[in-house]
């Protein structure tokens, strides 16, 4: 039996009833109960619970490999260990009460302030995961730089805009612009909708990580990768980045949009001469109508006359049906997030299955603690069947050609493999056990083979935590063999099988595009069927973004159109395709262009000598004098005075962060540093670094031990001659995990008898 068990409540009430701040940090519900474990390395401390013990150790190896790219290309080292908490999946990943509130879909990793913990969930994909802890640790040392060196940690002093801190993160964890990003700005240079660099604090939607990684691209590209640690060093010192713009690059960020600007038309206008609008492809069937209602995950029917999809709407996620011939919404069959049985209808991931008579469809939800497998009647909107198998993370179901099993991926420790259920009994056997990622199956016509996408092959290496891009499988379902398409070059993703099992379809950005391929299984030739400006893609670069009829009549795709993702049909696709030569990559073409353009006028270093002489003249005589430092005559291992953290002086509210550990360094002593320091390739170096990862045998697993340390603290004191001294004061304690919290309060009006005390414990 399963409980569902929420947060207890240990309360004491001294004089009068708790204000309302107690509440703060009350624990969000629970449906397992994890066994926490940590694992300690040279610079972190992972954290993770039973069941996930091979992925946190992998996750351990990749965090001191990730750090040792980032201590050298942002020339810093973090004195203390970061906390890093990692879940089996996005279900349990959203049951942290390290965040208060609800973690949505859309995020895969979280970097706090207080305590400086990175906490993010597995995906089934040691390669994303690997990506976005990498960025959630360029966020550690940005904080630490920003506000754990300095004399002032509260995070509301000074915050660089988004398009700053979310564009360095995913550039230093990715070291390129991946063509995912190269989408929107391509998009964004055709519509003559690119935001000027000193606009683009106003800018708070994706695009602060899209246009923010190609911003620092362009800087690395011009400057040099080793000035991004510059900027971000000479941003903390100066609490402002149009002065660290000045101060690194000669130049601020209006005066460097113009070489921005050029430099995105000169790259992507030649490029999209040799491409085409989606209505050259085929006919689109729903309009987008902004991030409000984008249309996600197709599925057609088995006779290419339907639909279904994943609407995301403004308030919620819902599955419809449409016509694949014109586009007309014929029903809207499930609303999701809506009901506990539907908390999450796994958008981001998964496909929808049809089974072979077109009368039901198979989709995944997330349902308490879990993710569970559903099988609707698509004429009478009803739930057929909830399956049940205590997966972490369930994606992309495919009913059999006899429509009596379902294949599926499934997460189970953070690892994906797959499974297969036989509906009669409800048989499950699992299908592959590796650390290969597994996403995408589908069911051959014959039901002998199953392809799939995978990460296996040769630019895979398990040892050394390297995991290649995504290519297309194919399981022989009774031996067990699995083989890797040939010609996999770039991300391969949504592999789809012809009417008669000769050729399959799928999503490749081997020109630096996403579009749709065909190759032929027999001569293993090579087709596009697409050659799109945007691309065939979904919400993120692996979600699945097309479908093919069973009788080969239909695709359908989905591709972005600047706010949102518009739905496509293509008729009788074998008949359209081209055969593919591998052309000049769009890449080339750019690096022909740039090469070809005139160098943009910088600063002489004479010229930036009397620039910083004279921003140090003015910045020196407008400063207060600075007080006498005092020597701390705290000694290491002393306990704490909480008290201390009380700001005494006046009616104001205090964050605590981190005690600081350093003073600022001196402007000169950055300077002299950055004149002496050798050039640094951002892609260099990552290749450089791929071995530098700790022996598994030097790690070892240890107990969870509590660590208490402040979450909030605050007090307004104040004097009034009717009442004498008054105020309040509150703080709050937790442990690391934020699963043990200790509040305590106390209201102050001129004497003990009038004054009101608080003291809560939550677990």
């Amino acid at each position: 039996m399963r409980f569902l068990r929420t947060g207890s409540l240990l309360l004491l009430a001294l004089f009068l009833a708790a204000p309302a701040w107690a509440q703060f940090g009350k624990n969000k519900v629970h449906y397992k109960d994890f066994a926490w474990k940590t694992i300690e390395t040279d610079h972190f401390e992972i954290y993770y619970y039973e069941g996930e013990e091979e992925s946190a150790f992998h996750a351990a190896r990749m965090a001191e490999r990730a750090y040792s790219r980032l201590s050298r290309i942002l020339h810093h080292e973090i004195p203390d260990r970061v906390p890093v908490i990692v879940y089996a999946s996005h279900t349990d990943f959203q049951q942290t009460n390290i965040s208060p509130g609800l973690i949505p879909e859309g995020v895969g990793g979280v970097t706090e302030f207080l305590k400086r913990r990175v906490f993010l969930p597995f995906t089934g994909s040691y390669g994303e995961f690997d990506h976005v802890l990498t960025h959630e640790l360029v966020h550690a040392f940005q904080v630490d730089l920003l506000y754990g060196t300095g004399s002032d940690a509260n995070p509301f002093s000074f915050q660089p805009p988004l398009w700053f801190m979310e564009g360095m993160a995913e550039y230093l964890s990715l070291a390129e612009v991946d063509p995912n990003t190269e989408m929107w700005l391509r998009w964004s240079a055709l519509e003559g909708q690119l935001v000027p660099l000193h606009y683009m604090d106003r800018v708070f939607d994706i695009r602060v990580y899209r246009i923010g990684q190609a911003i620092m691209a362009f800087l690395g590209e011009k400057y040099g990768d080793e000035r991004i640690g510059e900027l971000l060093k000479k941003t903390v010192y100066f609490r402002s980045l149009d002065v660290a713009f000045e101060k690194t690059f000669g130049t601020n960020l209006k005066s460097l949009n113009e070489g921005w600007e050029d430099y995105v038309r000169r790259k992507y206008y030649p490029q999209i001469v040799n491409l085409n609008r989606p209505e050259e492809h085929g006919r689109r069937l729903i309009k987008e109508q902004g991030f409000d209602a984008t249309q996600l995950a197709p599925a057609i029917s088995p006779d290419g006359d339907r639909v279904v999809f994943i609407r995301d709407g403004r308030f919620s996620k819902d599955i419809v049906l449409a016509s694949a011939i014109d586009g007309t919404i014929l029903k809207t069959l499930l609303e999701g997030e809506r009901s506990s049985d539907f908390e999450s209808l796994r958008y981001i991931y998964t496909s929808i299955g049809w089974s072979p008579d077109g009368t039901r469809i198979a989709f995944p939800s997330k349902k308490g603690g879990e993710d569970v497998l559903n099988i609707l009647d698509v004429n009478t909107g009803d739930v057929l069947e909830t399956l049940s198998f205590q997966f972490d993370a369930l994606y992309s179901p495919s009913f059999h050609p006899a429509g009596d099993r379902i294949v599926f991926s499934a997460i189970r420790g953070g690892k994906s493999d797959l499974w297969m259920v036989e509906l009669a009994d409800r048989n499950l056997i699992r299908m592959t056990d590796d650390p290969y990622m597994v996403r995408d199956p589908q069911w051959s016509p014959d039901g002998r083979r199953i392809a799939f996408v995978t990460d296996r092959g040769a630019d895979t290496d398990l040892k050394n935590l390297v995991f290649g891009k995504p290519k297309v499988g194919i399981l022989e379902v009774e031996t067990g063999d699995i083989t890797v398409l040939p010609y996999q070059e770039g991300k391969n993703i949504t592999p789809q099988w012809g009417p008669e099992g000769n050729e399959i379809a799928f999503v490749s950005d081997r020109d630096g595009i996403s579009n749709l391929y065909v190759q032929d299984l027999h001569d293993g030739s090579l087709h596009r069927l697409t050659n799109l400006i945007t691309g065939v893609t979904g919400i993120i670069e692996s979600s699945p973004p097309f479908s093919w009829s069973r009788d080969g009549r239909r695709i359908v795709f989905t591709t972005f159109m600047g706010s949102g993702w518009e739905l496509y049909q293509i008729d009788n696709p074998l008949d359209k395709l081209e055969q593919f030569e591998m052309p000049e990559a769009v890449q080339q073409i750019a690096l022909r262009e740039l090469e070809s353009m005139v160098p943009w006028d910088q600063p002489s270093a004479a010229q930036e000598d009397v620039i910083l002489a004279s921003f140090r003249e003015e910045r020196d005589a407008a400063a207060p004098p600075a007080p006498e430092a005092e020597e701390s005559g705290e000694e290491a291992g002393e306990t704490v005075d909480l008290s201390a953290l009380l700001d005494p002086g006046g009616p104001s509210l205090t964050l605590a962060g981190p005690a600081p550990t350093t003073f600022l360094r001196p402007e000169s002593e950055i300077e002299e540093e950055a004149e002496t320091r050798p050039r640094i390739s951002l892609a260099a170096l990552r290749a450089e670094t791929t071995y530098d990862l700790p022996d598994r045998d030097s790690l070892e697993s240890g107990p969870y031990r509590m660590k208490w340390a402040p979450d909030f603290v605050g007090a307004s004191p104040f004097f009034a001659s009717n009442v004498g001294f008054a105020g309040s004061a509150q703080i709050a304690l937790s442990d690391m995990l934020s699963n043990h919290v200790i509040q305590i309060g106390a209201s102050v009006y001129g004497s003990i008898a009038d004054s009101d005390l608080f003291l809560g414990y939550y677990n």
